[in-house]
């Protein structure tokens, strides 16, 4: 006697047949029988069926969405900035990954003075170099005067020679630097940069 049943992780019926059904069925021969299978090949996949009660809702995978999520909530937060009286709770991982001065700080990761003042060198470098960049590209008659000490005074040889090129890069524009306040500030804080400057409108001149 054979049943039949559907399982519910199985696309088709299945039949079963007892032991006893099967001696008496005529299959059996010098206690063996052969099964004969037949395999459908799809081109097409079968929808899948749906289990309810298992949908789940995946969030979006925005990694900055997760950090800002993180620094609003202050979940597992272990160190906290004062700034201007107001306190900023934030995670020392993701700060020591952004800057290897605070690697060191917080992990000890450098604790020879020499490498600690090594790695420090190596980033207010970089600051100088991205401040440097910023007055670059904000030269103008108002600021070229006051800029060129800054320049003078921090060593910033580029940002130097930009504010002597533009202060000099036209006779109007040279005029115009000499009358503001900042040229006379110029005169007065660092008056070493003048015959440079002076060299440098006689050579645009000839």
């Amino acid at each position: 006697m054979c049943s039949r049943f559907v399982r519910e992780d199985c696309s088709l019926p299945v039949s079963l047949m007892s032991t006893g059904s099967l001696a008496s069925s005529g299959y059996l021969r010098n206690d063996s029988f052969t099964v004969l299978c037949v395999v459908t090949v799809l081109k097409e996949d079968l929808p899948a069926r749906a289990i309810p009660g298992k949908e789940v809702t995946v969030s979006s995978p925005i990694l900055q969405n997760h950090l800002a999520e993180l620094l609003r909530t202050g979940l597992e937060a272990d160190v906290t900035f004062l700034v201007s009286g107001k306190s900023f709770a934030a995670h020392k991982v993701i700060l020591a990954t952004r800057s290897p001065v605070l690697m060191a700080e917080f992990f000890g990761h450098m604790k020879e003075t020499s490498s600690r003042s090594a790695w420090r060198s190596r980033t207010l470098m970089r600051l100088k170099e991205i401040c440097e960049g910023k007055l670059s590209d904000g030269i103008s008659v108002d600021t070229a005067a006051t800029t060129l000490p800054l320049a003078e005074q921090h060593n910033c040889p580029r940002l130097k020679v930009k504010c002597v090129d533009f202060i000099v890069s036209t006779p109007a524009i040279l005029d115009a630097v000499l009358a503001t306040d900042g040229y006379k500030h110029l005169e007065a804080s660092c008056p070493m940069v003048l015959p440079e400057l002076l060299k440098s409108a006689r050579g645009r001149k000839s």
